[in-house]
């Protein structure tokens, strides 16, 4: 907790005075209090695979917020956010027609990223061979071309239910008789009419966004294990009820389940529901392609991807997280993506992880619906292993990996 305190401390010392409440060159660090610091209301955010937005944090009677950097090694930089709030925070990322192109300078020439709608550009250049940084201004180039249709759609429906509201108003202030009445009630039922259709094509609009940004699972023809049986190592308190598997220890952190799973091929399909506590911090998941770990008790799992369905209200929100790691041995492991859930609570959840090898892409699923797709360099045709991981108690049923 000491070396968690000095590191919190240490962000006071960093951030710029553009975001923060205080003159920080008025702070000596010798003059830091810790017993003034307060995380109690603090609220960490992904924005990327590796970078973490920090809000809330409290020194004194001052606010204070920070961006995180990891570099995927044992270095975390802080700085100061340009803006504050939520609203820097992106609710919507799609890189499905991002183009990527190797400029001959070396650097990396990105179009059409949409984040929240919005679609952008941008020049990208490595330094010290960690950092990719923007080499000027990112370029707002526009709406996308769905999110145009859709506000325009949205914006017809707003006007309609504007002139319904005020037909329905002009109608309560008429006395019974009046001659004006029917034709007033018969163009009431022309705009109700209308909004229904509105309604419909916004419907429609967004079922056909989804249907464009979300890739469908391939079926695999051949079955490489199923079910929970030929179990090879574990960590943790597991047992096997009817046709389910339970993790029960409340206290474990890195439980794991291995099987032996030959899985020899160009492509890979990893599924199986669990259902985990209504409340606190919980998690699960399956490390696949995995090769070379020495122990089932470390963080990571020898040369492997773990896909991992999470929440953790204290450090993140009470929605839920899937995420993909990279496991390099059994100690080093780093996030590489992520996306936050629509739902918090975990109920006979279905998730499905779909590889590519020759393609160099992970594809991940939850309850059929396309969640993000992750592009992998280092995938391999061939592993031994696959293990199922719980924080907690977790019950698992419908394990099923697949191959072509």
């Amino acid at each position: 907790m000491r070396y968690f305190t000095s590191f919190l401390l240490l962000i006071f010392l960093v951030v710029s005075v553009s975001a923060q409440d205080v003159d920080i060159t008025k702070i000596e660090p010798r003059d830091l209090d810790p017993d003034l610091l307060d995380v109690s209301e603090a609220s960490f955010y992904f924005q990327g695979p590796v970078q973490v937005y920090v809000e809330n944090l409290r020194y004194g009677n001052n606010r204070y917020a920070a961006v995180l950097d990891y570099d995927g090694g044992r270095t975390l930089e802080v700085y100061a956010p340009e803006e504050y709030g939520a609203g820097i925070r992106p609710e919507a990322i799609d890189l499905s027609r991002a183009k990527v192109e190797l400029n001959p300078d070396g650097t990396i020439s990105v179009t059409d990223a949409v984040v929240d709608g919005y679609r952008y550009a941008a020049t990208l250049k490595y330094s010290n061979g960690r950092t990719l940084a923007a080499t000027g201004q990112i370029q707002q180039l526009g709406p996308s071309p769905e999110a145009r249709s859709l506000a325009r759609v949205q914006g017809q429906l707003r006007e309609a239910r504007r002139e319904l509201e005020e037909r329905e108003n002009r109608i309560q202030e008429l006395q019974s008789g009046n001659p004006a009445m029917a034709q007033l009630q018969e163009r009431l039922e022309q705009r109700n009419n209308r909004i229904e259709r509105l309604g419909t094509r916004v419907s429609a609009l967004e079922s056909r966004i989804q249907q464009l940004e979300s890739p469908r699972l391939p079926e695999l023809p051949r079955r490489l294990h199923a079910g929970f049986s030929g179990q090879s190592n574990s960590f943790g308190n597991w047992a096997r009820p009817g046709n389910t598997l339970e993790q029960t220890d409340a206290d474990a952190r890195f439980a794991k389940h291995v099987y032996p799973v030959r899985q020899s091929g160009t492509e890979f399909s990893y599924s199986v529901s669990a259902t985990a506590p209504d409340s606190g911090w919980v998690g699960y998941g399956i490390h696949f392609l995995a090769d070379g770990a020495r122990t089932t008790n470390g963080y990571g799992y020898g040369d492997s991807y773990l896909i991992w369905v999470t929440r953790d209200p204290r450090n993140q929100t009470n929605r839920g997280y899937v995420q993909l790691y990279r496991s390099f041995n059994d100690v080093r492991m780093i996030q590489v993506a992520n996306a936050i859930l629509p739902i918090s609570s975990f109920d006979d959840l279905e998730t499905t992880v779909y590889v590519n090898t020759a393609e160099r892409e992970i594809q991940v699923y939850l309850e059929g619906r396309y969640a993000f797709t992750f592009p992998a360099e280092d995938l391999k045709n061939l592993a031994p292993e696959v293990s199922l991981r719980a924080l907690g108690p977790v019950t698992f049923t419908d394990l099923m990996v697949r191959g072509r």
